[in-house]
């Protein structure tokens, strides 16, 4: 597909998701958190273009959190040179993760964890009213399926979500488009790739809840539009209502 098909098949989702879950709103100020991964890069680049074009006036800012005690490393350059070029003020912030491995939780949701507090932290401090992270469709189906093996409960990723009593708004405004079309828009587009990648990627359950929605594609090619879809029918006379199960 070619840049301007995929920008703007890209942009219409990520309209419709914002209209949809009314996650902007005039004289919003929105932090985008900026790990440096093709997610948040191309919502930074989506938000900073819809901002010519929507009706409401917002405010972007970016924030990314170095870990500086994880062997990983991200280009600076190319972060700070994306940021200039869109005008977008871009903030850096340094946490300690101090994993350690005989922890229960995996060092990806501890690492996880930890950056999203900071931004929160930064967030208020500098007087944002919104916080804008780069999950996606894929994104939620994983955590819908994860959260049901581990967890036993039918929960994912809220697409907008109201924190500190109304003080903050989580919104997810990539949550309508498949990971595998910000794959190819952030790769016709040039998007650099971390300088060294952590040594922990990939170690994560998301990996095999991956493999297990691959599978599902074989019995049915529209298997992760249907899986999201049924988020939004639940039909709560036909689901089996509490007790207890050994």
């Amino acid at each position: 597909m070619k840049l301007q098909s995929l920008e703007n098949k890209l942009l219409s989702l990520t309209k419709k998701a914002i209209y949809g879950y009314t996650m902007v709103e005039a004289g919003d100020k929105i932090m985008v958190g900026l790990s440096g991964g093709k997610d948040s890069l191309a919502l930074l680049d989506l938000l900073y273009r819809l901002q010519k074009s929507l009706p409401v006036k917002y405010e972007l800012m970016a924030c990314h959190v170095v870990a500086t005690d994880m062997d990983y490393e991200v280009d600076r350059t190319f972060l700070d040179d994306f940021c200039q070029l869109r005008g977008v003020p871009l903030y850096y912030e340094d946490i300690t993760v101090e994993y350690l491995a005989e922890q229960k939780k995996s060092a990806c949701f501890v690492c996880s964890w930890k950056r999203r507090a900071a931004l929160f932290d930064l967030r208020h401090k500098l007087g944002f009213n919104k916080l804008a992270l780069g999950h996606h469709r894929d994104d939620a189906i994983a955590t819908l399926l994860m959260n049901m093996v581990h967890h036993a409960s039918i929960s994912a990723i809220p697409p907008s979500l109201s924190m500190f009593g109304g003080d903050m708004h989580l919104i997810r405004p990539l949550i309508l488009a498949p990971e595998a079309l910000i794959l190819e828009y952030t790769t016709v587009k040039g998007y650099t790739r971390e300088k060294k990648v952590c040594p922990y990627y990939n170690q994560s359950d998301r990996d095999g809840i991956k493999s297990l929605v691959a599978q599902m594609l074989h019995f049915n090619k529209d298997a992760q539009t249907n899986v999201f879809r049924a988020m939004q029918n639940i039909y709560p006379d036909y689901i089996v209502g509490p007790v207890e199960v050994k």
